[in-house]
Protein backbone atom coordinates (compact mmCIF):
# COMPACT_ATOMS: atom_id res chain seq x y z
CA UNK A 1 0.00 0.00 0.00
CA UNK A 2 2.63 2.55 0.82
CA UNK A 3 4.60 1.79 -1.88
CA UNK A 4 2.13 2.65 -4.43
CA UNK A 5 2.16 5.84 -2.67
CA UNK A 6 5.69 6.41 -3.33
CA UNK A 7 5.94 5.33 -7.03
CA UNK A 8 2.81 7.75 -7.51
CA UNK A 9 4.66 10.60 -5.05
CA UNK A 10 7.24 9.94 -7.06
CA UNK A 11 6.21 10.33 -10.28
CA UNK A 12 4.43 13.08 -9.79
CA UNK A 13 6.87 14.71 -8.24
CA UNK A 14 9.25 13.89 -11.12
CA UNK A 15 6.54 15.58 -13.31
CA UNK A 16 6.11 18.26 -11.42
CA UNK A 17 9.72 19.44 -11.45
CA UNK A 18 9.99 18.87 -15.44
CA UNK A 19 7.03 20.97 -16.05
CA UNK A 20 7.91 23.62 -14.01
CA UNK A 21 11.65 23.83 -14.93
CA UNK A 22 9.81 24.69 -18.18
CA UNK A 23 8.97 27.65 -16.90
CA UNK A 24 11.53 28.40 -14.60
CA UNK A 25 15.15 26.42 -15.21
CA UNK A 26 16.11 26.98 -11.71
CA UNK A 27 13.39 24.54 -10.36
CA UNK A 28 15.48 21.54 -11.76
CA UNK A 29 18.01 22.03 -9.22
CA UNK A 30 15.64 20.50 -6.90
CA UNK A 31 16.53 16.99 -8.86
CA UNK A 32 19.25 17.45 -6.49
CA UNK A 33 17.02 16.21 -3.35
CA UNK A 34 14.10 14.60 -5.09
CA UNK A 35 16.18 12.30 -7.70
CA UNK A 36 18.29 10.14 -4.72
CA UNK A 37 15.22 10.29 -2.34
CA UNK A 38 13.32 8.17 -5.68
CA UNK A 39 16.10 6.11 -6.58
CA UNK A 40 16.47 5.20 -2.85
CA UNK A 41 13.10 4.32 -2.55
CA UNK A 42 13.49 2.03 -5.67
CA UNK A 43 16.47 0.89 -4.31
CA UNK A 44 14.12 -0.19 -0.98
CA UNK A 45 11.24 -1.85 -2.85
CA UNK A 46 13.42 -3.85 -4.79
CA UNK A 47 15.64 -5.18 -2.38
CA UNK A 48 14.39 -8.65 -0.20
CA UNK A 49 16.65 -8.35 2.88
CA UNK A 50 14.45 -6.23 4.80
CA UNK A 51 10.39 -6.17 4.90
CA UNK A 52 10.09 -2.72 6.62
CA UNK A 53 12.38 -0.87 3.87
CA UNK A 54 10.63 -2.96 1.09
CA UNK A 55 7.12 -1.81 2.52
CA UNK A 56 7.80 1.63 3.28
CA UNK A 57 10.79 3.09 1.21
CA UNK A 58 12.75 6.06 1.86
CA UNK A 59 10.31 6.80 5.62
CA UNK A 60 11.57 3.16 6.45
CA UNK A 61 14.67 4.32 7.51
CA UNK A 62 13.73 6.48 10.20
CA UNK A 63 13.09 3.13 11.90
CA UNK A 64 16.49 1.92 11.48
CA UNK A 65 17.67 5.35 12.81
CA UNK A 66 15.61 5.49 15.55
CA UNK A 67 16.91 2.27 16.55
CA UNK A 68 20.87 3.66 16.13
CA UNK A 69 19.63 6.55 18.75
CA UNK A 70 17.76 4.86 21.45
CA UNK A 71 20.43 4.49 23.66
CA UNK A 72 21.62 7.84 23.70
CA UNK A 73 17.92 9.11 24.12
CA UNK A 74 17.22 6.37 27.20
CA UNK A 75 20.25 7.68 28.85
CA UNK A 76 19.65 11.39 28.20
CA UNK A 77 16.05 12.06 28.40
CA UNK A 78 14.35 9.38 30.14
CA UNK A 79 16.40 7.84 32.51
CA UNK A 80 16.80 9.52 35.67
CA UNK A 81 20.37 10.21 37.55
CA UNK A 82 19.73 7.48 39.92
CA UNK A 83 18.02 4.51 37.82
CA UNK A 84 20.95 3.71 35.65
CA UNK A 85 22.36 0.27 35.62
CA UNK A 86 25.43 -1.01 37.02
CA UNK A 87 25.94 2.38 38.41
CA UNK A 88 24.27 5.77 38.63
CA UNK A 89 25.28 8.76 37.20
CA UNK A 90 25.24 10.59 40.51
CA UNK A 91 27.61 8.02 42.20
CA UNK A 92 29.42 8.35 38.92
CA UNK A 93 30.29 12.01 39.42
CA UNK A 94 31.39 11.68 42.98
CA UNK A 95 33.83 9.11 42.20
CA UNK A 96 35.44 11.44 38.83
CA UNK A 97 35.37 14.21 41.64
CA UNK A 98 37.34 12.14 44.39
CA UNK A 99 39.87 10.98 41.69
CA UNK A 100 40.48 14.77 40.38
CA UNK A 101 40.81 15.57 44.24
CA UNK A 102 43.73 12.75 45.11
CA UNK A 103 47.06 13.97 45.04
CA UNK A 104 49.02 13.29 41.95
CA UNK A 105 45.95 13.44 39.64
Amino acid sequence: MVRRWFFALSALALIAVGLLSLWWPGAAWSLLFIGPLVLLGIRDSLQRTHTVLRNFPVIGHGRYFMEMVRPEIQQYFIESNIDAFPIEREMCSVVYRRIDELPGA
